[in-house]
C-alpha cells in the first residue's frame, strides 16, 4: 500500500511578538540521520518496515526545500507554505501546494494530523477529487483558548463539512480525543481505537547511562531529578526549581537536571539563582537520542510540570526507560502515566502535592523502581512505535 503522511509542522515554534509579526521558520537542511529521528519519520520508517511504500510530507521550511529518500520504501518531501501572515508557518502553515502534490495524487490512502489544520483541508480537497481515502490522527481535544477558538469556529463552519466526507477514519491520538471527534459530527464507525504516539523502545530502555552525576559536577549519590520542556512559562519549569528549593531542605543532594531551549531560558537562569539554586541545577543543550537515554536512565525520578501540554513525548521517552514519573494532571498525561501504578499524577497548581509525591519516591527506591517497571510494560503495550505501526496499518486497510 502506498501511504502518504502529512505533518507540516515539524517542530514546536518558539514564539514572541517579533516572530507573529515578522512569521518565518529558517530553512534547514537536516540529515538522512536526523530525520530519521523524527518522531513521524520514525513512525514511517515502521509502516516502511511493515512493507508499505510511504512517503512523509514535511513543511518545506523544515526540510531545506528538497526531497530525502531514506530507503527504496521511505522518502521525506516538502510542502510549500504560504501566507506566512497571520498564519505563522510553525502554527497554521497554509498548505495549498498539496492540491499538487505528487505525494497524495498517487497514495492509496493518505494520513493528516488534526482535524483543524489547514493542510487537512486541503488533504481532503485533494481526496475527494481523486477519490482517496483520508485518514485523520487527532491529538488535541477540546476547543482553543481566545483567539484560538475564533479560529476553530470559523474552520468548522468553512472546512467542516468537507472534512468529514473526506475522512474514512478518525484516529483519536488522545484516549479523550474520541469524545471530541464525536462533537465534531464524525459517526462512531469511522472512530476506531486509540492509537498514541509511539517512541523507538530499542533507543529508549532500561541500561546503565553512561553519565554520572560527576558529569555535570556533582558528587556521587545525588538524587538527580529530570525535567526534559521546552523552556516557555507553559511548561511550568519555574514550578521545578521551587520543588527543588523545597526538597532540599530535607534531601540536600536532590539536583535538577532541565533539558530544553525557548524564550524563557534567560529568566528561568535567574530564577535559579535569586532561590540560590545554581550550584544544583544545570540547563542541558540540545542532545541525540543516545545521550537522551542515558539522561533517562540517569534520573532518580522524571517530572512534568507543565501547565498546558497534550501528549508530552519526554514522559513516554521516560517511561520506556522504565523510570518513574510525577507530573501534573494537563492534557492526556494519564494516557502515559496511570497514577499510583506507573508513576504519580497530581492536580495542576498543587506544588504540596508535587513534592509530596517526588519525595515519596526518592524515599522508598523499591517503590520507585516497581513503577517504573510498570511504565515500561505500560510502553510495551501501547506505545512502542512498532506496536503503533500495525494498528495504524490496520486503520489503513479498513479505510482503504
Amino acid at each position: 500500500m502506498d501511504v502518504t503522511i502529512l505533518n507540516p509542522i515539524a517542530a514546536t515554534p518558539h514564539l514572541s511578538v517579533a516572530s507573529l509579526l515578522r512569521p518565518s521558520v529558517p530553512r534547514v537542511s537536516p540529515s538522512p540521520e536526523a530525520l530519521r529521528e523524527v518522531n513521524i519519520v520514525e513512525l514511517a520508517g515502521a509502516l516502511a518496515e511493515l512493507g508499505h511504500r510511504v512517503q512523509v510530507v514535511l513543511g518545506a521550511p523544515y526540510l531545506g526545500g528538497d526531497a530525502v529518500v531514506l530507503s527504496d520504501r521511505l522518502s521525506v518531501v516538502p510542502v510549500d507554505t504560504v501566507m506566512p501572515f497571520p498564519f505563522h508557518p510553525g502554527l497554521f502553515p497554509m498548505t495549498p501546494g498539496l492540491l499538487r502534490l505528487p505525494a497524495l495524487r498517487e497514495a492509496d490512502v493518505v494520513q493528516s494530523s488534526e482535524f483543524h489544520q489547514p493542510s487537512t483541508f486541503f488533504a481532503a480537497e485533494a481526496c475527494l477529487d481523486r477519490p482517496a481515502p483520508l485518514v485523520v490522527w487527532q491529538e488535541t481535544f477540546g476547543p482553543m483558548r481566545f483567539p484560538g477558538s475564533v479560529y476553530q469556529r470559523c474552520f468548522e463552519a468553512t472546512a467542516g463539512e468537507k472534512i468529514r466526507a473526506a475522512a474514512t477514519r478518525c484516529v483519536p491520538r488522545t484516549s479523550k480525543a474520541r469524545g471530541y471527534l464525536r462533537r465534531l459530527g464524525v459517526p462512531d464507525e469511522s472512530i476506531p481505537g486509540w492509537v498514541p504516539t509511539g517512541v523507538d523502545l530499542t533507543a529508549f530502555h532500561p541500561r546503565t547511562p553512561a553519565v554520572e552525576p560527576r558529569t555535570y559536577g556533582w558528587e556521587d549519590g545525588c538524587e538527580i531529578l529530570l525535567l526534559v520542556a521546552r523552556l516557555d512559562p507553559s511548561k511550568g519549569v519555574d514550578v521545578a526549581l521551587r520543588l527543588l528549593r523545597g526538597l532540599r531542605e530535607d534531601r540536600p543532594k536532590a539536583r535538577l537536571l532541565i533539558r530544553g531551549s525557548g524564550p524563557a531560558e534567560a529568566d528561568l537562569r535567574r530564577l535559579a539563582e535569586d532561590l540560590h539554586l545554581s550550584p544544583y541545577v544545570r540547563f542541558l543543550p540540545r542532545l541525540d537520542r543516545r545521550e537522551m537515554a542515558d539522561l533517562y536512565n540517569l534520573a532518580a525520578v522524571v517530572l512534568g510540570t507543565s501547565r498546558n501540554d497534550l501528549l508530552p513525548f519526554s514522559l513516554i521517552e521516560a517511561s520506556a526507560c522504565a523510570r518513574p514519573i510525577v507530573a501534573t494532571d494537563v492534557g492526556a498525561v494519564t494516557d502515559i502515566v496511570v497514577d499510583g501504578e506507573t508513576g504519580r499524577v497530581v492536580p495542576l497548581g498543587d506544588e504540596a502535592a508535587l513534592a509530596d509525591a517526588v519525595r515519596a519516591l526518592l524515599t522508598d527506591a523499591d517503590a520507585a523502581a516497581a513503577l517504573g517497571r510498570a511504565g515500561r510494560a505500560r510502553a510495551e503495550a501501547h506505545m512502542d512505535v512498532k506496536v503503533c505501526a500495525r494498528r495504524l496499518a490496520e486503520v489503513y486497510h479498513a479505510a482503504a
